[in-house]
């Protein structure tokens, strides 16, 4: 009888600890365990991106409230690095989409031991190719029509790279992939990602060592 009494007494107390306990949050993931879940996430697609070149902290909430932790890595075979997104909450871990907005230049939390190299042009090495996007006379502000499209492909999954050019005859030109000193390799997918924008059509790739 004594026992059914402690029984009746202390079972809803520990039947409510217990629940308290499965209701306690865990403990949002750090820097190395979120490194080791977007780790994982790469391997998972055998893809070959080598160590992380750059790992942020967790961004501000995004339209759900979820805070993402972002991870670079480098792939000079493609139009842009990729970005794995890391849920600052779960853990959770995913590939970043086009049109969602990614932190560039060099971050807080950059890994001491990884030596972040230059951001190569577009699609990796340099080359001897630009694409001419527009051409315009003095009444325009063409180096703010260079920032427009480059705040546009920084939402994007383009590199911003788009610059102004002086030519030789004194066209003022918009184009991508000119650094002042060379071009990148050719890359159709640029013209792509323009006129999915709703940019008028560029006028066309140029070949630098073609230029006389």
């Amino acid at each position: 009888m004594m026992f059914m009494r402690c029984l009746l007494l202390f079972g809803p107390l520990a039947l409510l600890a217990l629940m308290a306990t499965a209701c306690t949050e865990r403990e949002p993931p750090n820097e190395g365990q979120v490194t080791a879940m977007a780790g994982a996430l790469v391997e998972q697609y055998d893809l070959v991106w080598g160590p992380p070149t750059a790992v942020w902290p967790p961004s501000s909430p995004d339209a759900d409230g979820r805070r993402w932790w972002q991870v670079d890595y480098r792939d000079h075979r493609a139009l842009r690095d990729p970005v794995v997104l890391v849920d600052a909450q779960t853990g959770w871990a995913r590939f970043a989409q086009a049109g969602e907005q990614i932190r560039f230049g060099i971050s807080p939390l950059r890994n001491r031991h990884i030596d972040r190299p230059a951001a190569p042009p577009a699609s990796g090495d340099a080359g001897s190719w630009i694409l001419v996007v527009s051409e315009h006379d003095e009444d325009l502000d063409i180096e703010a029509e260079a920032r427009r499209l480059n705040q546009i492909a920084g939402r994007s999954s383009l590199r911003p790279l788009f610059s102004v050019r002086i030519t030789r005859r004194g066209d003022r030109q918009v184009v991508y992939g000119w650094d002042g000193t060379q071009g990148i390799n050719r890359d159709d997918l640029v013209t792509q990602f323009l006129l999915r924008w709703g940019e008028p059509a560029p006028i066309g790739w140029e070949d630098l060592a073609r230029v006389p």
